[in-house]
Protein backbone atom coordinates (compact mmCIF):
# COMPACT_ATOMS: atom_id res chain seq x y z
CA UNK A 1 0.00 0.00 0.00
CA UNK A 2 1.12 3.60 -0.78
CA UNK A 3 2.14 6.37 2.31
CA UNK A 4 1.30 9.64 1.24
CA UNK A 5 4.65 11.26 3.25
CA UNK A 6 7.84 10.70 5.09
CA UNK A 7 9.04 13.38 7.71
CA UNK A 8 11.17 13.74 10.81
CA UNK A 9 9.36 12.50 14.14
CA UNK A 10 7.85 15.29 16.56
CA UNK A 11 7.48 16.13 20.15
CA UNK A 12 3.81 16.11 19.62
CA UNK A 13 3.25 12.79 18.16
CA UNK A 14 1.41 9.53 19.49
CA UNK A 15 3.77 8.01 21.23
CA UNK A 16 1.53 5.45 22.15
CA UNK A 17 0.94 4.36 18.50
CA UNK A 18 4.67 4.33 18.10
CA UNK A 19 4.63 2.29 20.66
CA UNK A 20 1.97 -0.37 19.37
CA UNK A 21 3.68 -0.28 16.16
CA UNK A 22 7.52 -1.41 17.28
CA UNK A 23 5.61 -4.22 19.48
CA UNK A 24 3.41 -5.35 16.71
CA UNK A 25 6.07 -5.64 14.39
CA UNK A 26 8.44 -7.02 16.56
CA UNK A 27 5.75 -9.92 16.77
CA UNK A 28 5.49 -10.30 13.24
CA UNK A 29 8.86 -10.43 12.35
CA UNK A 30 9.87 -12.93 14.85
CA UNK A 31 6.39 -14.99 14.18
CA UNK A 32 5.77 -14.80 17.80
CA UNK A 33 2.40 -13.20 18.83
CA UNK A 34 3.86 -13.31 22.99
CA UNK A 35 6.70 -11.14 22.66
CA UNK A 36 6.81 -8.12 24.73
CA UNK A 37 8.12 -4.82 24.27
CA UNK A 38 8.29 -3.27 27.48
CA UNK A 39 9.50 0.50 26.85
CA UNK A 40 6.66 2.92 27.71
CA UNK A 41 5.15 5.89 25.30
CA UNK A 42 7.22 8.46 27.85
CA UNK A 43 10.40 6.46 27.83
CA UNK A 44 10.11 6.67 24.03
CA UNK A 45 10.04 10.17 23.85
CA UNK A 46 12.62 10.89 25.73
CA UNK A 47 14.94 8.93 23.84
CA UNK A 48 14.13 11.75 21.39
CA UNK A 49 13.21 14.57 23.44
CA UNK A 50 14.72 14.32 26.61
CA UNK A 51 15.32 17.17 28.94
CA UNK A 52 18.88 17.31 28.64
CA UNK A 53 18.42 17.72 24.75
CA UNK A 54 22.22 17.74 24.49
CA UNK A 55 22.24 14.49 25.45
CA UNK A 56 19.80 13.28 22.91
CA UNK A 57 20.85 15.80 20.19
CA UNK A 58 22.46 12.91 17.45
CA UNK A 59 18.89 10.67 17.86
CA UNK A 60 16.52 11.15 15.27
CA UNK A 61 13.39 9.74 14.08
CA UNK A 62 10.88 9.74 10.62
CA UNK A 63 7.69 8.48 10.14
CA UNK A 64 5.88 7.32 7.55
CA UNK A 65 2.42 9.22 6.98
CA UNK A 66 -1.15 7.74 5.22
CA UNK A 67 -4.75 9.93 5.37
CA UNK A 68 -2.69 11.47 8.59
CA UNK A 69 -2.06 7.93 10.40
CA UNK A 70 1.46 7.47 11.40
CA UNK A 71 2.00 3.73 9.63
CA UNK A 72 5.73 2.75 10.08
CA UNK A 73 8.33 4.01 12.32
CA UNK A 74 12.09 4.14 12.69
CA UNK A 75 14.37 5.98 14.83
CA UNK A 76 18.49 5.86 15.01
CA UNK A 77 20.65 6.12 18.20
CA UNK A 78 23.85 7.34 17.17
CA UNK A 79 27.19 6.03 19.66
CA UNK A 80 29.14 8.19 21.51
CA UNK A 81 31.82 5.93 20.73
CA UNK A 82 31.59 4.52 17.20
CA UNK A 83 29.54 6.98 15.82
CA UNK A 84 27.71 3.85 14.16
CA UNK A 85 23.34 4.18 14.37
CA UNK A 86 21.26 1.69 16.47
CA UNK A 87 17.83 1.09 15.01
CA UNK A 88 14.18 1.26 16.24
CA UNK A 89 11.32 0.22 13.77
CA UNK A 90 7.67 -0.40 13.85
CA UNK A 91 5.73 -0.70 11.07
CA UNK A 92 1.51 -1.50 10.91
CA UNK A 93 1.20 -4.48 9.18
CA UNK A 94 0.39 -4.12 5.11
CA UNK A 95 3.14 -1.40 5.51
CA UNK A 96 6.55 -2.92 5.37
CA UNK A 97 7.49 -1.00 1.98
CA UNK A 98 7.20 2.11 4.01
CA UNK A 99 10.24 0.90 5.84
CA UNK A 100 13.06 1.15 3.13
CA UNK A 101 12.69 5.09 2.98
CA UNK A 102 12.98 5.61 6.44
CA UNK A 103 15.80 3.19 6.70
CA UNK A 104 17.56 5.66 4.30
CA UNK A 105 16.78 8.60 6.18
CA UNK A 106 18.23 6.78 9.07
CA UNK A 107 21.45 5.94 7.07
CA UNK A 108 22.03 9.68 6.06
CA UNK A 109 21.81 11.13 9.83
CA UNK A 110 24.23 7.86 10.82
CA UNK A 111 26.60 9.27 7.95
CA UNK A 112 26.41 12.89 8.70
CA UNK A 113 28.00 11.96 12.36
CA UNK A 114 30.83 10.24 10.84
CA UNK A 115 29.21 6.84 11.36
CA UNK A 116 30.08 3.47 9.18
CA UNK A 117 27.11 1.42 9.64
CA UNK A 118 23.63 0.95 11.21
CA UNK A 119 22.48 -1.94 13.28
CA UNK A 120 19.57 -4.02 15.41
CA UNK A 121 20.12 -6.03 18.21
CA UNK A 122 18.50 -9.88 17.19
CA UNK A 123 17.14 -11.80 20.55
CA UNK A 124 17.94 -15.92 19.99
CA UNK A 125 17.73 -18.20 22.35
CA UNK A 126 20.91 -20.04 23.40
CA UNK A 127 22.29 -22.62 21.05
CA UNK A 128 20.20 -21.17 17.66
CA UNK A 129 22.14 -19.92 14.85
CA UNK A 130 19.46 -18.09 13.06
CA UNK A 131 15.12 -17.55 13.47
CA UNK A 132 12.53 -15.39 11.54
CA UNK A 133 13.56 -11.86 12.57
CA UNK A 134 17.20 -12.59 10.96
CA UNK A 135 15.50 -13.66 7.86
CA UNK A 136 13.41 -10.40 7.86
CA UNK A 137 16.56 -7.76 8.21
CA UNK A 138 18.61 -9.94 5.62
CA UNK A 139 16.31 -8.76 2.80
CA UNK A 140 17.13 -5.40 4.26
CA UNK A 141 20.94 -6.00 3.29
CA UNK A 142 21.83 -6.66 6.98
CA UNK A 143 24.20 -9.22 7.97
CA UNK A 144 24.64 -10.83 10.85
CA UNK A 145 27.45 -10.54 13.76
CA UNK A 146 29.65 -13.68 13.85
CA UNK A 147 29.36 -13.49 17.54
CA UNK A 148 26.56 -12.69 20.09
CA UNK A 149 26.40 -11.08 23.49
CA UNK A 150 24.38 -12.51 26.35
CA UNK A 151 23.43 -11.07 29.66
CA UNK A 152 25.11 -12.76 32.86
CA UNK A 153 24.76 -13.12 36.35
CA UNK A 154 25.91 -14.78 39.47
CA UNK A 155 25.21 -15.26 43.33
CA UNK A 156 27.99 -14.13 44.75
CA UNK A 157 27.26 -14.96 47.87
CA UNK A 158 26.62 -18.30 46.87
CA UNK A 159 30.18 -18.63 45.13
CA UNK A 160 33.46 -19.83 47.29
CA UNK A 161 36.69 -18.86 46.89
CA UNK A 162 39.44 -22.00 45.68
CA UNK A 163 41.66 -22.78 48.66
CA UNK A 164 44.45 -21.54 47.36
CA UNK A 165 43.31 -18.32 45.56
CA UNK A 166 46.44 -16.91 42.88
CA UNK A 167 46.15 -13.70 42.40
CA UNK A 168 49.46 -12.82 40.98
CA UNK A 169 49.74 -10.12 38.68
CA UNK A 170 46.40 -8.88 39.50
CA UNK A 171 46.34 -5.14 40.05
CA UNK A 172 44.03 -2.42 40.76
CA UNK A 173 43.86 -0.24 37.51
CA UNK A 174 45.54 3.23 37.44
CA UNK A 175 43.40 6.11 35.66
CA UNK A 176 45.89 5.78 32.76
CA UNK A 177 44.76 2.30 32.41
CA UNK A 178 41.28 3.04 32.95
CA UNK A 179 41.09 5.56 30.49
CA UNK A 180 42.73 3.22 28.18
CA UNK A 181 40.01 0.43 28.45
CA UNK A 182 37.75 2.00 25.64
CA UNK A 183 40.64 1.77 23.10
CA UNK A 184 41.50 -1.34 24.29
CA UNK A 185 38.11 -2.56 23.62
CA UNK A 186 37.80 -1.37 20.26
CA UNK A 187 41.22 -2.46 19.03
CA UNK A 188 39.65 -5.96 19.69
CA UNK A 189 36.74 -5.59 18.38
CA UNK A 190 34.28 -5.15 21.45
CA UNK A 191 32.46 -2.03 19.85
CA UNK A 192 29.55 -2.44 21.91
CA UNK A 193 30.97 -3.33 24.81
CA UNK A 194 33.19 -0.35 24.37
CA UNK A 195 30.14 1.97 24.11
CA UNK A 196 28.39 0.50 27.14
CA UNK A 197 31.62 1.04 29.21
CA UNK A 198 31.75 4.63 27.78
CA UNK A 199 27.75 5.04 29.07
CA UNK A 200 28.54 3.47 32.49
CA UNK A 201 31.70 4.72 33.26
CA UNK A 202 31.78 8.16 31.72
CA UNK A 203 32.98 9.80 34.80
CA UNK A 204 34.62 8.08 37.53
CA UNK A 205 33.26 7.99 40.92
CA UNK A 206 34.15 5.45 44.29
CA UNK A 207 31.70 2.65 43.15
CA UNK A 208 33.44 1.81 40.57
CA UNK A 209 36.49 -0.95 40.51
CA UNK A 210 38.74 -1.57 37.65
CA UNK A 211 41.19 -4.77 38.02
CA UNK A 212 43.98 -5.62 35.45
CA UNK A 213 45.82 -8.71 34.82
CA UNK A 214 49.89 -8.05 33.27
CA UNK A 215 52.37 -9.81 32.23
CA UNK A 216 54.44 -11.13 34.66
CA UNK A 217 57.23 -10.14 32.22
CA UNK A 218 56.76 -7.19 29.87
CA UNK A 219 53.91 -5.81 32.44
CA UNK A 220 51.73 -5.44 29.32
CA UNK A 221 47.80 -5.56 29.90
CA UNK A 222 46.40 -8.97 29.20
CA UNK A 223 43.31 -9.05 30.90
CA UNK A 224 40.48 -6.20 32.06
CA UNK A 225 37.42 -6.09 34.50
CA UNK A 226 35.66 -3.36 35.99
CA UNK A 227 31.59 -3.35 37.41
CA UNK A 228 30.07 -0.86 39.58
CA UNK A 229 28.45 -1.46 43.15
CA UNK A 230 25.31 -0.44 44.44
CA UNK A 231 22.91 -1.33 46.95
CA UNK A 232 19.90 -3.01 46.09
CA UNK A 233 16.61 -4.41 46.85
CA UNK A 234 14.72 -7.17 45.02
CA UNK A 235 13.02 -11.17 44.89
CA UNK A 236 13.14 -13.47 42.38
CA UNK A 237 13.71 -17.24 41.79
CA UNK A 238 12.83 -18.16 45.43
CA UNK A 239 15.39 -15.81 46.22
CA UNK A 240 15.51 -12.59 48.40
CA UNK A 241 18.03 -9.91 47.36
CA UNK A 242 18.83 -7.13 49.94
CA UNK A 243 22.92 -5.92 49.80
CA UNK A 244 25.70 -5.10 47.62
CA UNK A 245 25.11 -5.66 43.64
CA UNK A 246 28.27 -5.47 41.20
CA UNK A 247 26.22 -3.83 38.23
CA UNK A 248 27.83 -3.74 34.27
CA UNK A 249 30.87 -6.16 34.89
CA UNK A 250 33.20 -6.34 32.35
CA UNK A 251 35.67 -9.45 31.94
CA UNK A 252 37.69 -8.94 29.28
CA UNK A 253 41.27 -10.77 27.45
CA UNK A 254 43.27 -9.50 25.04
CA UNK A 255 43.45 -11.62 22.43
CA UNK A 256 46.78 -11.29 21.35
CA UNK A 257 48.13 -12.43 24.52
CA UNK A 258 47.13 -15.83 23.97
CA UNK A 259 45.97 -16.44 27.37
CA UNK A 260 45.20 -20.38 28.59
CA UNK A 261 41.83 -21.32 30.64
CA UNK A 262 44.05 -21.59 33.66
CA UNK A 263 45.11 -17.98 33.38
CA UNK A 264 41.87 -16.82 32.70
CA UNK A 265 40.12 -18.75 35.46
CA UNK A 266 42.58 -16.93 37.69
CA UNK A 267 41.77 -13.81 36.74
CA UNK A 268 37.79 -14.38 36.86
CA UNK A 269 38.45 -15.60 40.23
CA UNK A 270 40.47 -13.37 41.75
CA UNK A 271 37.90 -10.53 40.39
CA UNK A 272 34.65 -12.64 42.15
CA UNK A 273 36.65 -12.55 45.06
CA UNK A 274 37.16 -8.75 45.17
CA UNK A 275 33.45 -8.99 45.11
CA UNK A 276 33.16 -10.78 48.19
CA UNK A 277 35.40 -8.61 49.74
CA UNK A 278 33.07 -5.90 49.33
CA UNK A 279 30.22 -7.74 50.38
CA UNK A 280 28.76 -7.91 47.01
CA UNK A 281 25.86 -10.86 47.06
CA UNK A 282 25.00 -10.53 43.28
CA UNK A 283 26.47 -9.75 40.03
CA UNK A 284 25.60 -8.86 36.08
CA UNK A 285 27.01 -8.17 33.00
CA UNK A 286 27.33 -8.44 29.56
CA UNK A 287 29.68 -10.73 27.60
CA UNK A 288 30.92 -11.73 24.29
CA UNK A 289 31.36 -15.14 22.53
CA UNK A 290 34.04 -13.50 20.92
CA UNK A 291 36.28 -15.39 23.72
CA UNK A 292 34.77 -18.59 24.23
CA UNK A 293 37.24 -20.16 26.90
CA UNK A 294 36.13 -16.83 29.09
CA UNK A 295 32.38 -17.26 28.32
CA UNK A 296 33.06 -21.13 29.54
CA UNK A 297 35.42 -20.08 32.52
CA UNK A 298 32.67 -17.93 33.36
CA UNK A 299 29.82 -20.23 33.27
CA UNK A 300 32.24 -22.51 35.06
CA UNK A 301 32.74 -20.50 38.35
CA UNK A 302 28.31 -20.19 38.47
CA UNK A 303 27.35 -17.66 36.28
CA UNK A 304 24.34 -18.22 34.22
CA UNK A 305 21.77 -16.71 31.76
CA UNK A 306 19.70 -14.01 33.26
CA UNK A 307 16.53 -13.14 33.09
CA UNK A 308 13.25 -15.51 33.37
CA UNK A 309 13.54 -16.64 29.62
CA UNK A 310 17.45 -17.20 28.54
CA UNK A 311 18.73 -15.36 25.45
CA UNK A 312 21.77 -13.60 23.71
CA UNK A 313 21.51 -11.01 21.62
CA UNK A 314 23.04 -10.70 17.66
CA UNK A 315 23.86 -7.93 16.28
CA UNK A 316 22.63 -7.33 12.77
CA UNK A 317 24.39 -4.14 10.25
CA UNK A 318 25.05 -3.28 6.97
CA UNK A 319 26.79 -0.10 6.00
CA UNK A 320 25.29 3.31 5.36
CA UNK A 321 24.19 3.89 2.08
CA UNK A 322 21.22 5.67 0.28
CA UNK A 323 19.34 4.25 -2.06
Amino acid sequence: MSTEMIRELRDTDDFSRIRDLIKNSLRQMRNDQKTHYVSTPEHLRSQFFGEDRAAWAANRGFVSMHQERIVAFAGVYVSENSKNGLLSIGFESGYEEALQPLLDRCSEVTQAQGGQRIGRFITLDPGQIRNDEITFWERYGFRADPYFHALLKLEVDEWSAPEHLNIDGVHPANLAEITDIIRILNDDGEEYLADEFRETYSSLTPDHVFLTLKDPGSGAITGIAYYRVSKFKDQGNGKTYDGYGAWQTGIHFRPNARLDRHEKRRFIQAVIASMKQLDVIFASGRVSSRDYDCLLELFAEGFYFQGSVPSVQNRMSKRVSVH
